[in-house]
């Protein structure tokens, strides 16, 4: 939950529009019609009209902001309102999963897990209410609080506040982030091999020559190939699924940790890494919109966007290498050993991987990885492809240079 990160700009948003409310709606006929939308995003859910839940899921979040807003600003909110405010909220969330599961019903082990962690959130967060409210009640203290429950910050910060202290300083909190990030990045490249391994991946890969049938099919396809039968593009896996699912999570939870740590450094959005923002919105908006394709059955190239999650491989040795600089630069034979390592770990996961995948991709076709990319990527596919080799062999090049570079300063007593 990003309740106090995101309080400020909900309270700007709907604060103003309490004024033009009459009187004679109160903020509980507004709960009451909050959880009504809500029972109907999960009848439509239910019935798979995908857009109708999400619109009527949309206008239970906007009117469960807007009870809440009229009270305070009616300076009616009471211990009443509030109860019937979190009981509707729970059984929406509770009930929404189930209603997705019933159109889709395939997906009840997902739907299993997800009302676990619910289950298990809630519990922290209504405990952890509790104790801050006992303990405020002990010292004597009255805090004003925007919600009926005392609310603590958002379960991310609270793990890297402990990683990081009380009051961390920005390099410790930086130190926190990066730890994260190693275990985030081993997880899923873990993830991502087990899953290309398993039986139901296996594309086609026989070296027979398939190029008569290769020419007749992008003859009747627009001047492209026809990949319908191709299991390098149609196979699927939940698990592969789930993958990119924790892939887009946390790369809009790391958002969320580099508007903090700017925060922290003092300098506000001047401090931001803008290139890692852009990369984390780019990826995580394709992520979320891959996942609007999975709930509708349409997901394609699943076993290609997996094999691109192998990338994720270098970040652990990218931290390595950084945490021996920072903090043992006289360990000069492990900081060059943790260089090549991450040398030859970048080119084997961004730049042979890219070829890599043409090259599987090209095996169903009877064509070299070169022919793939040449023949069978529509425009789109073909500039991306080739942007992200090209660049990524620049970044390797200038990698092996510097690295070069820095073992001989090593070598002639330099840092």
């Amino acid at each position: 939950m990003f309740d106090i990160q995101l309080r400020s700009f909900k309270d700007r948003l709907f604060d103003p529009s309490c004024h033009y409310i009459p009187h004679s709606i109160s903020p509980l006929q507004i709960t009451i019609t909050a959880f009504s939308a809500g029972l109907a995003a999960c009848y439509s859910a239910s019935q798979h009209h995908v857009l109708l839940s999400i619109s009527f899921w949309l206008l239970n979040r906007a009117l469960d902001c807007l009870d809440g807003a009229l009270a305070r600003h009616r300076k009616a909110a009471s211990d009443l309102g509030g109860f019937v405010d979190l009981l509707g909220d729970f059984i929406i969330y509770s009930l929404l999963p189930i209603s997705l599961a019933t159109g889709q019903p395939d997906a009840w082990d997902a739907v299993a897990m997800l009302e676990a962690s619910i289950h298990v959130n809630n519990f922290v967060l209504f405990y952890v209410a509790a104790i801050a409210e006992k303990r405020a009640t002990a010292d004597g203290k009255k805090s004003k609080e925007l919600t009926s429950l005392t609310m603590r910050p958002a379960l991310v910060e609270v793990l890297l506040r402990t990683l990081s202290g009380s009051s961390p300083s920005p390099q410790r909190f930086s130190n926190a982030v990066k730890a994260i990030s190693t275990v985030h990045s081993t997880l899923l490249t873990v993830l991502a091999l087990y899953a290309l391994r398993q039986k139901p991946w296996r594309p086609l890969s026989s070296p027979k020559d398939l190029s008569n049938k290769s020419k007749e099919n992008i003859e009747g396809n627009g001047g492209y190939p026809d990949d319908s039968r191709n299991p390098f593009i149609t196979a699927r896996s939940e698990f592969a699924n789930s993958i990119t699912a924790i892939e887009a999570g946390y790369l809009v939870q790391d958002i969320v940790v580099l508007l903090i740590e700017a925060r922290l450094h003092g300098g506000g959005t001047r401090r931001l890494d803008k290139t890692l923002l852009t990369h984390h919105i780019g990826i995580g908006s394709a992520l979320l919109l891959l996942h609007y394709y999975i709930a509708r059955g349409r997901e394609v190239g699943i076993y290609v966007i997996v094999m691109l999650l192998l990338m994720n491989s270098s970040t652990p040795l990218l931290n390595l290498r950084w945490y021996l600089r920072t903090f043992a630069p006289q360990r000069r034979a492990a900081i060059l050993l943790a260089d090549w390592t991450f040398v030859l770990n970048f080119f084997m996961a961004r730049v042979w991987l890219v070829w890599k995948i043409l090259a599987v991709y090209g095996a169903h076709h009877g064509w070299s990885a070169f022919e793939a990319y040449k023949n069978g990527l529509r425009t789109p596919c073909k500039l991306g492809t080739g942007a992200l080799w090209t660049a990524n062999m620049g970044w390797w090049t200038i990698l092996v240079m510097n690295t070069m570079g820095r073992a001989r300063a090593f070598t002639l007593g330099g840092h």
